[in-house]
């Protein structure tokens, strides 16, 4: 009877550890802007499609004219990041570009460092096109708070205070029906009034929105780097947890 509440215990217990792991190593999308993309050096001219090096390998194509590759980079590993000068974004738009992984639970960050402000907001990074479902961090200028955005609804979560020529990791995390949002691995807020997860992963921008019309708005003016999309293992965690209860059932 011990011997077979010991293996009831050590499935679940093995089944999170086997999914942390393989969570953690699982990027769906991740653009380094700059290490990825031949020819990147620091000063030359952004290339004409930055590289994905997650999973999903959807690299994007860059949206207007100018932006250069910047030495400047965020504390820890990078050493290019993508200047913008408020006149350009990589993007990639249209139906199903990455929708292999659930955004009911997954986060999506970047590192963003404001230079100016050329265009009234400034858009770091966005998922989705136009409608209720996009979803973007932004700000309008020094002293100002960032903002995780969703069209339709307004403001979902802001906080901070925009200091230009500072790096800020921003980063969303949904899980289930609860949104929140982080700047520098700090709480910021949460939320449970985002629920058009369905077209999110339509599309990705880098340095703006996108309006159901196709036209690219609030570009960045500043450098950005690590762009990342995360699933989270919540719902595969339980899932298995409840696996290993019960065989520990059965075997009792």
């Amino acid at each position: 009877m011990r011997q077979n509440q010991y293996i009831g215990w050590a499935v679940p217990l093995l089944c999170t550890v086997m999914v942390q792991a393989s969570q953690a190593a699982f990027v769906a999308l991740n653009y380094q802007l700059g290490e990825g993309d031949p020819g990147a050096s620091g000063g030359s001219a952004l290339q004409s499609v930055t590289d994905d090096s997650g999973a999903g390998d959807k690299d994007l194509t860059l949206r207007g004219s100018g932006g250069t590759y910047s030495p400047t980079v965020p504390v820890g590993g990078s050493t290019l990041s993508g200047e913008f000068s408020g006149s350009q974004n990589y993007s990639t738009s249209g139906s199903g570009f990455y929708t292999d992984i659930n955004y009911s639970d997954f986060s999506f960050s970047v590192d963003a460092r404001p230079t100016g402000n050329a265009s009234g907001f400034s858009i770091a990074m966005a998922l989705g096109q136009g409608g209720a479902g996009q979803l973007f961090f932004y700000h309008t200028g020094a002293g100002s708070a960032w903002r995780l955005h969703s069209n339709g609804i307004g403001d979902l979560i802001s906080g901070g205070s925009v200091n230009l020529n500072q790096w800020y990791h921003l980063e969303a995390r949904r899980t289930g029906t609860q949104m929140s949002f982080f700047i520098d691995g700090n709480l910021i807020g949460s939320t449970t009034s985002f629920t058009s997860t369905g077209v999110l992963g339509d599309s990705l921008s880098i340095g703006s929105g996108l309006t159901g019309g196709g036209v690219y708005e609030g570009r960045f003016q500043g450098q950005i780097d690590n762009v990342s999309v995360i699933p989270e293992p919540t719902s595969a965690l339980f899932g298995l947890a409840g696996l290993g209860l019960f065989l520990r059932r059965r075997k009792a």
